[in-house]
């Protein structure tokens, strides 16, 4: 039986090209790319691969040198941190050597202003007792000397008498110008023969009296 079509046939011997028997043709089959992702394939191209490559080095040399100024902005932070420190306490530990000092200064300055008050004070107290232990010594001595004065003499020795009275009087304190005006008046009695010895005795009396006040005003002087 003929038909049209004819399978091509291999055979052992050498294929013989010139025989009635021709194949058919065998289609070539399209190969079709195999897609493993799905991005689309890019041809490599060396220079992108190099441009990448700089970029690369580039982002990873700012990141270097990000690190290096970090590092020294955290080195130059912590001085600063430290000497703000520092400086904070050696200005806390000044201040109170500042505190006791001015302390101390104050006290010392208190004792010697009451040192020096209590100088003063007492050469004050020494000039009052002197002052007074003059204007007493001063009424006795003239009342002495009209005790045992002259007759003739009487009335300038009264008078003298009491011009030192008068100046007790204003020394003070008024115990003792009191004491100082009776010792005056004992003496005018017995000048005057007026008493006797009754008079006398009085007179030793009041004088002992007047000494004896004068006395206690020159110790509280």
């Amino acid at each position: 039986m003929s038909s049209a079509f004819q399978p091509f046939r291999f055979s052992q011997h050498t294929l013989d090209l010139g025989s009635v028997e021709h194949p058919l043709p065998l289609r070539t089959a399209r190969m079709l790319p195999v897609v493993t992702s799905h991005e689309p394939m890019v041809a490599r191209n060396p220079n992108n691969d190099h441009s990448n490559h700089a970029r690369a080095a580039g982002r990873a040399d700012r990141i270097r040198r990000m690190s290096d100024w970090g590092i020294a902005l955290i080195a130059a932070g912590s001085a600063i941190l430290g000497s703000i420190t520092s400086g904070f306490f050696a200005w806390k530990a000044g201040h109170r050597q500042a505190a006791a000092a001015e302390t101390a200064g104050q006290a010392q300055a208190a004792a010697l202003i009451s040192t020096v008050q209590a100088t003063l004070d007492e050469q004050r107290r020494v000039r009052a007792a002197e002052q007074r232990r003059q204007t007493y010594a001063a009424m006795l001595a003239a009342a002495t000397e009209w005790e045992t004065g002259s007759q003739n003499q009487d009335s300038e020795l009264a008078t003298a008498t009491q011009q030192a009275h008068a100046l007790l009087r204003l020394e003070g304190p008024p115990e003792v110008a009191v004491a100082a005006e009776r010792y005056m008046g004992a003496v005018s009695r017995v000048r005057g023969e007026l008493g006797g010895g009754e008079a006398f005795a009085n007179l030793l009396s009041t004088r002992n009296a007047f000494i004896h006040a004068a006395q206690d005003a020159i110790r509280d002087a």
